[in-house]
Parts: structure tokens; C-alpha cells; sequence
């Protein structure tokens, strides 16, 4: 009987792949018959408890079927996610949104693999239920009573739809089997996905700065990931959303009308309020509330002297004092290094590029001003620490001048 069972699984797997469904239908028909007559009980597929570790969801694609539906239920599925079984009757993967839910919702989780395999395969199933989201959006996005009915299964199914200007934006992860987490997976682990959660809910919003809040906790989570656990996969993970999530804190300057600050906004030397718009009350929220971040001490000092760009009626026409600490020939060196900077409280948050004729170069620059006095005093400053550090003076069109 094992040798069967044996067989039995490796000819399923070949069949999975040259994806001959009716075949595996009808030979899984015929086992299910054989060892039903077998009288052998224990060794009985349960419909409510198939084993997602067999399954790679990384290759997860809507026209295939992952593994037959001859046994998955769907009485979960009608009975707590009504809406998303209509969606769902006609999908071609919808025997993939049972599985899911079967195992989510039925299965007793023991340890970190199990769970491991059911948040790796909703993360297979994202987009397929992105995809859905937006498939029905326009038929029923003005009817509020049944798209919040959605909002609220997806959000219960481990999914987070987002919005911009009262619009779909995309769909996300949200959070699931937090208590599980906590019990049976590695510290290290619940980091990595308090940090994906955080991440998630940071989506979405008509002007994407003015919230800052799941920002900062992703600042949080992800120097303490760097702290705890720098050489993992799980940082390298995180890594390039860490550093974006530190530049929205950091990357900040005002802009200003006849010397008044009038708002601020974030990356370069933007001046266009959507969507570089932020409100520092984030950062000062931090560096009063977080005080124990190697960050919070860097942001003080930022906002203490804020960069400035002063603009006139038009926004196009005018000029900054770059107050330069080191140059380099691509994007990605001069991030680097600011990045670098940050992690050791060197408070050089900004990296902005200038072209002189066709060379471009990029730089690493302490503040900027449009007043040559202010740019002059915080140079001064900065050659204490960097001899080298110097003044390049840009229009807004980044070209030296």
C-alpha cells in the first residue's frame, strides 16, 4: 500500500506539472475509491486539512491548478466569505482560494514551517486577488454597502485593500495569525512580519507623506532587525524598505515664500506639494517619543536647521546652495552613503545630483539653502567634521551654475 501511496504521489506531481487535469481527476478518483475500500480510515484524505508544505507557491499562477478540488471543501469559503465565493466561482484559481482558506482557517498550527507555508502561499495568491480587486472595482466601488462587505472579508482573509482619492490603489497582506506568530515562531521571524505588516499599512493616501505613522514603525523594527540579526535573509528582506521608510523621516526640507516656511516637503529639492508633502510632526514626534533610536538624536538636528528652498510665483525659476560633503558618479553610491551617515548619527541626510554640460554627478549633501548666508554657516559647520565638504550652486534644474 505505501509503495502505492508512493507512486501514487510522484505520478500526481508529473501530472500537476504537464498540468493534465482531468487525468489527475480521474486517478485521484480511483485511489479515493481504493483505499475507501481499504478500510483503512487513518489513512483517509481530510478535505479541511491539506498539507500546504508539498506545495511550491512561489509558481503559483492563476491557469493552473495547484492541486485538485475533488476533495477541498467550500463550505468555509460560502459560510464566512460569502462575497469573495461569488467572486471567486468562475476564477480559474479558485481551487487555490480554497486551499488557502481550509488550511488558514481549519488547520491548528504547531510550529513556524506550517505557518511559513500558509503566508507564503497568500503571498502567492496577492496578486490574483489584486487582480480580482480591481477586476470589480468599477462595478461596484460606488455601491458602499457592498464594497465595504469586501473590504472587510478581504481584510479578515489576510488581505489589505488600499485607496487613494477614494480609489483602489492595490491590495496588501494584513495581519494574520498574530497569536500563532507569537507562540511557535523565532523572534527574529515575528520581527520580520510585524515589519511586513507595518509596511503594508503604509500604503495607500492621496498624498502619501502626510501619514508618517507605520513609517516610523518600520524605522523601529528594521534597526532592530539590523541590530539583532544584520547578516540574515531576513534583513537583506526588509533592507530597501528600511531605508526608504528612514528617508521620509530624514530626506525633509521647507519651502518657502518671501523667508516664511510654508510647508515641507520630502526627497531632493522638490517643490511640488503631491505628492513630496509631509508634516514634521512625525519627526518630532519621534525624537520625542523614540528617544532610545540611534535615529532620534540625527532627526533633531535635521529639523533644528532645515533645509530651505525659497520659490517665487513660479516654481520652475530659481537657485540653491548645495552644501556638499562627498561626490559620486551614480544614484546608487551617493544613497549608500547617506545611508551609511544616518547609521552613524551624522546627521547628512540628502543625496541630490547637478550636470554641468553632460557630465551628471551625484552628492551627498548636509543642507541646502537659497540664501548663500545660510548655506555659507552650515558649511562652516560641516568642515569641522569634513575638510573636503563644499558649496555647489544649481538651478531647479539641477544644473551648476
Amino acid at each position: 500500500m505505501y509503495v502505492f501511496i508512493g507512486f501514487y504521489e510522484f505520478l500526481k506531481q508529473i501530472i500537476i506539472m504537464k498540468k493534465l487535469k482531468a487525468i489527475l481527476i480521474i486517478f485521484t478518483f480511483l485511489f479515493h475509491l481504493i483505499s475507501c475500500n481499504s478500510g483503512a480510515q487513518k489513512n483517509k484524505l481530510d478535505a479541511d486539512s491539506l498539507k500546504l508544505e508539498s506545495v511550491d507557491s512561489s509558481n503559483l499562477e492563476s491557469s493552473v491548478l495547484l492541486i485538485d478540488t475533488l476533495f477541498v471543501s467550500d463550505e468555509l469559503l460560502k459560510k464566512d466569505f460569502p462575497f469573495i465565493d461569488s467572486l471567486t466561482k468562475k476564477e480559474t484559481f479558485r481551487d487555490s482560494v480554497l486551499i488557502y482558506c481550509n488550511n488558514l482557517f481549519k488547520k491548528t498550527f504547531t510550529n513556524q514551517a506550517e505557518i511559513e507555508a500558509i503566508l507564503n502561499y497568500r503571498n502567492s495568491l496577492l496578486p490574483l486577488i489584486n487582480n480580482l480587486a480591481f477586476s470589480i472595482d468599477q462595478s461596484i466601488i460606488d455601491d458602499e454597502k457592498r464594497w465595504t462587505v469586501f473590504h472587510e472579508e478581504l481584510i479578515k482573509f489576510g488581505f489589505l485593500p488600499y485607496y487613494a482619492e477614494g480609489m483602489l490603489s492595490g491590495v496588501a497582506i494584513s495581519p494574520i495569525l498574530d497569536k500563532e506568530i507569537t507562540e511557535f515562531c523565532t523572534p527574529e521571524f515575528q520581527l520580520k512580519m510585524k515589519f511586513k505588516n507595518a509596511e503594508a499599512a503604509s500604503f495607500g493616501g492621496e498624498y502619501p507623506y502626510l501619514e508618517l505613522s507605520e513609517n516610523i514603525q518600520m524605522v523601529l523594527l528594521g534597526e532592530e532587525i539590523a541590530k539583532k540579526f544584520p547578516e540574515t535573509d531576513t534583513y537583506k528582506e526588509i533592507e530597501e524598505a528600511y531605508r526608504y521608510a528612514l528617508i521620509t523621516l530624514t530626506d525633509v526640507h521647507a519651502l518657502t515664500r518671501n523667508g516664511e516656511k510654508e510647508e515641507y516637503l520630502l526627497h531632493d529639492i522638490s517643490r511640488d506639494f503631491w505628492p513630496n508633502a509631509t508634516d514634521i510632526s512625525f519627526m518630532e514626534t519621534f525624537v520625542k517619543q523614540h528617544s532610545a533610536s540611534k535615529f532620534a538624536s540625527v532627526i533633531k538636528r535635521i529639523l533644528a536647521t532645515i533645509s530651505e528652498v525659497e520659490v517665487s510665483e513660479d516654481s520652475e525659476e530659481g537657485d540653491v546652495y548645495l552644501v556638499v560633503v562627498e561626490s559620486f558618479d551614480s544614484d546608487q553610491e551617493a544613497s549608500d552613503k547617506v545611508f551609511e551617515y544616518l547609521n552613524k548619527s551624522i546627521d547628512v541626510p540628502h543625496s541630490i545630483s547637478s550636470k554641468k554640460g553632460k557630465i551628471e554627478k551625484f552628492h551627498t549633501v548636509y543642507r541646502f539653502y537659497s540664501d548663500k548666508q545660510k548655506a555659507d554657516k552650515a558649511l562652516a559647520k560641516i568642515k569641522l567634521r569634513f575638510k573636503k565638504a563644499r558649496i555647489i550652486h544649481i538651478d531647479f534644474n539641477w544644473n551648476e551654475i
